[in-house]
């Protein structure tokens, strides 16, 4: 049977029986997530391949505590965002660039049939985005990219980032209302 088919949970359970084709599908389907998230918080690719690479030492690690009954996305995010956090506390880190930000898989496959004013006005809006996300806190920045570029709903961002769903919701205000003080006059120069 083909591990693709799988669900997250059995995944989980053959990992734990020591299926190394599993373990390589598990790996697969959480890595861009994990390196997302980790490029969001740290701003750097670097410490965000570094971090990613330890997210999964941890959870392979951690397999053993596992719930596999519960949502999985969560609890790999979880040890995702508390490494960061820990490398954002052992490190003062030097205000980064723009150019050290990146944005994973903004245009993806079939860029090649993108026209050329398309790229290069979606490259204005991503720039003004992630300059603007980069003045916010690495919090707030790890809870947008869990929310909205990962798709997980308030709950689980709740549990990814151990705060009580309301702040989760209270932080996701907030960072909206001040992407969009940010962005507005921007935008109001388009218009």
């Amino acid at each position: 049977m083909d591990v693709s088919s799988h669900s997250d949970s059995e995944l989980v359970r053959r990992c734990r029986r020591g299926d190394a084709r599993a373990w390589r599908e598990f790996a697969g389907r959480f890595t861009k997530p994990v390196y997302a998230l980790c490029l969001r918080m740290l701003r750097n690719s670097a410490e965000a391949e570094d971090a990613t690479q330890e997210t999964f030492l941890r959870v392979h690690k951690y397999f053993g505590g596992l719930d596999p009954t519960r949502p999985v996305a969560p609890w790999v995010s979880s040890i995702a965002y508390r490494e960061c956090l820990k490398r954002l506390h052992e490190v003062a880190r030097a205000p980064s660039t723009v150019e050290d930000i990146e944005e994973p898989g903004r245009f993806g496959a079939g860029e090649g049939d993108a026209l050329p004013t398309d790229v290069a006005e979606h490259g204005e809006e991503a720039g003004l985005l992630r300059t603007s996300l980069a003045s916010l806190a690495a919090q707030d920045r790890a809870i947008l990219h869990l929310h909205y570029w990962e798709g997980l709903s308030t709950s689980e961002v709740s549990q990814a980032v151990d705060m009580p769903v309301g702040t989760v919701k209270i932080r996701l205000f907030r960072a909206r209302n001040r992407l969009r003080e940010l962005l507005e006059p921007s935008f109001q120069e388009v218009w």
